[in-house]
């Protein structure tokens, strides 16, 4: 009996590494996997055709239904409205059901691009395990931040892009070091 316990829970560990191997390892410096997201209107937006047009591109994980992710909005449009013309793009990453995603976009009039992940694929893919989850990468895709609760834990590196202020900083920083 206990040596099929045994049995049992290395078969489930293995299942459980085999099913995290799919995701992707987050290290600063390295090129993420592109993916592409439906638009409000119903079209297609590539994340690496997206980042391409900016310097730096915020990668902004969230959802209608978190408060957190709301509530930091207006700071991030705030910092939008000071950085977009100098390099900065945010990309919004919705997890959520079309009509509350569309809802929350009309009620929040945050003005960069927005896309859903219809099958939480690329939640999947970043092992994004809670909302509000960031990534700033620079124009070719490369990672230059994160902040995500992935693995259990929170992986924090590079500039601090979860409060405004840290991000602040840090796009001055980096935009006047890419001049």
């Amino acid at each position: 009996m206990i040596k099929r316990l045994w049995m049992l829970l290395l078969l489930a560990c293995s299942i459980t590494v085999m099913a995290q191997e799919k995701a992707v390892v987050l290290k600063p410096g390295e090129i993420i996997p592109d993916f592409t997201m439906v638009t409000p209107e119903g079209g297609k937006i590539r994340m690496l055709e997206t980042v391409a047009k900016a310097e730096y591109t915020l990668i902004d994980f969230w959802g209608s239904w978190c408060v957190p992710c709301r509530a930091a909005f207006p700071k991030l449009k705030q910092l939008y409205a000071k950085w977009h013309t100098k390099g900065f793009n945010i990309m919004g990453v919705a997890d959520d059901k079309d009509e509350a995603w569309k809802k929350a976009l009309a009620e929040d009039k945050t003005p960069w691009l927005h896309g859903r992940d219809t099958d939480r694929a690329i939640h999947k893919l970043f092992s994004v395990q809670g909302v509000p989850a960031y990534l700033l990468v620079d124009s070719k895709g490369k990672l230059v931040a994160a902040s995500l609760f992935t693995g259990g834990r929170m992986l924090e590196f590079g500039i601090p892009i979860r409060d405004a202020a840290g991000l602040d900083a840090g796009l001055e920083k980096l935009l006047n070091e890419a001049k």
